[in-house]
């Protein structure tokens, strides 16, 4: 395996690259780089927003990175204590997606003056939600899709904002419980493209 620094290339054994990596099958290329705090390179149309709130596992959380950056979500909304984007974790599942990606941080009480700059309309990913045409009939840009955390969903989140906003949900058979908070936003993201 080689390992590159200042433009140098240096060979370092497979035992090394599992203790960097922490992988016990490293890919086999292993790179520093500097986390971007400037994405204004990137060309934004923003009106479409995916916000997350209190998401905590790192693979669901580059997974949602990697799809919303391949379906033209052009913005991500990290709201109270989100997994870092930039944790090792999450940049393996993401791709790298998150170096391409326009990340927004938000306190709680931010959201509402946030949504409001950006004229947002938030549809809130719910288990309870509607299914039926709220793809045209809710539909307006830009348009921000919320998900709340894998394990107490929207506990703490804001009752005048969750209360006002649409609902919408991914049916499923009733044979199973749920989906994975990464495949229910990868489909809820591609079909309010």
């Amino acid at each position: 395996m080689k390992l590159i620094e200042n433009g140098l290339f240096f060979e370092i054994s497979q035992d090394v690259a599992k203790v960097i990596t922490r992988e016990a099958s490293p890919e086999g290329i292993i790179a520093e780089v500097d986390i971007p705090n400037n994405f204004t390179d990137f060309s934004l149309a923003n009106d479409r927003f995916l916000m997350l709130y209190r998401i905590s596992d790192p693979g669901n959380f580059g997974n949602l990175l990697r799809t919303a950056k391949a379906l033209d979500w052009n913005r991500v909304v990290l709201i109270e204590d989100c997994v870092d984007p930039f944790n090792p974790d999450t940049i393996r599942s993401s791709m790298g997606a998150n170096f391409k990606t326009k990340f927004d941080f938000l306190k709680i009480e931010e959201l509402a003056k946030f949504m409001q700059e950006n004229f947002i309309t938030l549809l809130i990913a719910d288990m309870n939600g509607n299914v039926h045409d709220v793809f045209n009939e809710m539909v307006k840009k830009p348009v921000g899709l919320l998900l709340g955390s894998e394990a107490n969903g929207f506990i703490g989140f804001p009752k005048n904002i969750y209360n006002s906003s649409p609902k919408i949900r991914v049916e499923i058979s009733n044979s199973i419980e749920s989906l994975n908070i990464a495949v229910c936003g990868g489909i809820l993201m591609h079909n309010l493209r």
